[in-house]
């Protein structure tokens, strides 16, 4: 249990790493993406797969959402996100997945 945290932990860094770092807006999602194919490969764990491919999904919203990645594009998305987690009827699992999108698109703003 705590390796499997460690190694999902691990992953989510990696994919924050790779949107903060260096290159084009489609580089630095394909690098994030490509963060998550090595965890979900390495660990073989089924949790964290599915954990991989969650925060894949996350990856293409963001994608679908701002697909220029414009400073204006992505204020939009994270303005739209914000506004639907301020629902109170989500489901534990609907907010997880808005929250994580929210960081992906938080993470791409501090660096466009």
């Amino acid at each position: 249990m705590l390796q499997d945290s460690l190694l999902l932990s691990a992953a989510v860094d990696g994919i924050c790493t790779s949107l903060a770092g260096a290159g084009s807006y489609e580089q630095r999602l394909h690098g994030a993406a490509q963060s998550l194919e090595r965890a979900s490969t390495d660990s073989g764990n089924v949790a964290i797969v599915a954990a991989c491919a969650c925060w894949r999904h996350t990856l293409d919203e963001v994608r679908a959402l701002a697909p220029s990645g414009s400073i204006a594009d992505l204020a939009l998305a994270l303005q739209s996100t914000d506004g639907l987690l301020a629902r109170y009827t989500l489901t534990a699992d609907e907010r997880l997945r808005l929250l994580e999108r929210a960081q992906v698109i938080r993470v791409l703003l501090q660096r466009p």
